[in-house]
């Protein structure tokens, strides 16, 4: 047997472990982080090389969701009551000045490709970096990208979880997850308050929704393709997560894809 790699059942162990750490309330919110934590990084890069086979994060993924899919009972995540404004009014002079970060970052892309642009299917990309944390000294991460559909009936607004192309150690799963926590952990209610009161004039009665975002034939979006009856669309299906791949980013042609 390759020591280098874990058997299914090891490497279910290992993930299972990582979970059970993970879980009730001031845990489960950082469950995505694990995927990029010991054990997963081990698993997900032992006997990979320099992706000597292809496959293996995908079928340690697929464990991960199977097992994330037996104990989704079990998860519990807590909304941040933020007060303070979500829209961000010196976001569009950051946007401006987007040439002093790196332009292979999903921060420069997120504020340089998107922000401000429309795309059919989802609507107006009116933020970027959204903060989700109440106070400045905490720990919480950040929404990509906000897309805004007044299109549809009522609006929709989209919570994007965007990955660049060139990241090809993201898995459609670390996506999945973070994109989640984030829906479940921002306070809506002011989110489309604060946005109502911006330029951007968002309907107060908007559904909100959470979608990953991310280029075709980026590793997630092959992870997506790899079959319908896969343990992470079924998760994504669990857990409400769209999946929106970009086709065309000079022409601003995206695809909603059936889950």
């Amino acid at each position: 047997m390759n020591t280098d790699k874990p058997t299914v059942e090891e490497a279910k162990k290992q993930i299972e472990e990582a979970i059970e750490e993970r879980l009730g309330p001031e845990k489960s919110a950082t469950l995505y982080r694990a995927i990029r934590e010991r054990p997963f990084t081990t698993i997900f890069s032992k006997g990979l090389g320099k992706r000597r086979d292809e496959n293996r994060p995908f079928e340690m993924a697929e464990i991960a969701a199977e097992a994330i899919l037996e104990r989704l009972n079990d998860y519990s995540i807590t909304e941040i009551r933020r007060e303070r404004s979500y829209y961000i009014e010196d976001h569009d002079r950051c946007a401006r000045e987007s040439d002093k970060l790196n332009s292979r970052g999903e921060k420069y892309r997120a504020r340089t490709w998107f922000y401000g642009r429309n795309f059919p299917g989802i609507g107006k990309i009116i933020d970027f970096e959204t903060p989700l944390r109440a106070k400045d000294e905490d720990n919480e991460g950040e929404i990509d990208l906000l897309a805004y559909d007044t299109g549809k009936n009522p609006p929709v607004l989209t919570l994007l979880e965007y990955k660049t192309i060139e990241n090809i150690y993201e898995s459609l799963l670390r996506c999945v997850l973070e994109i989640y926590t984030y829906s479940k952990q921002v306070y809506a209610k002011n989110l489309k308050k604060h946005f109502h009161t911006s330029p951007f004039n968002v309907d107060e009665n908007s559904t909100v929704k959470a979608a990953v975002f991310v280029h075709k034939d980026s590793v997630p979006y092959e992870h997506f393709h790899k079959g319908k009856d896969t343990n992470i669309r079924k998760l994504m299906r669990k857990l409400g997560v769209g999946f929106i791949s970009i086709d065309d980013l000079a022409n601003r042609k995206v695809t909603v894809e059936e889950v």
